[in-house]
């Protein structure tokens, strides 16, 4: 987890087949802890409806309810926290040269119900988000 990798995207841990198998191990994951009756945040891009379909088919699998958050952010506070965040100790590899690249690829979210998915300005105070996500649960 502290061990950076720095590819470029479509290789390495950005690779198709890197991400596939990075959802299936996070599916079986939250499956398994969805069958033991917890709750599960599954904290992912979610760029492709594809990846997002997989987690709808275990919410339907486990009986779970499931809800979408979509995180936004202005471009300027995205290079700003990228630049701060490789400054930092973060275990994350998100930068600038894959963000615009993911951003492109981005499928809007339309596979689930209105009041199942909703978006949050991550550059407006944390509290007051929380609170309307907490409100729309």
């Amino acid at each position: 987890a502290t061990e950076h990798r720095y590819n470029e995207m479509e290789s390495g841990i950005y690779s198709a087949e890197f991400s596939r198998r990075t959802y299936a191990r996070l599916f079986a994951e939250a499956k398994a802890i969805l069958q033991q009756g917890h709750h599960v945040i599954m904290d992912a891009t979610f760029i492709r409806a594809e990846d997002r379909a997989g987690a709808i088919k275990l919410a339907e699998e486990t009986g779970a309810d499931l809800r979408i958050i979509e995180c936004q952010l202005d471009e300027a506070n995205v290079k700003e926290r990228l630049a701060q965040r490789l400054k930092g100790n973060s275990i994350s590899d998100g930068r600038w040269e894959i963000y615009e690249p993911q951003k492109k690829k981005f499928e809007a979210v339309t596979e689930v119900a209105v009041n199942q998915h909703f978006v949050v300005d991550t550059a407006q105070p944390l509290f007051s988000q929380l609170t309307r996500v907490i409100d729309r649960l």
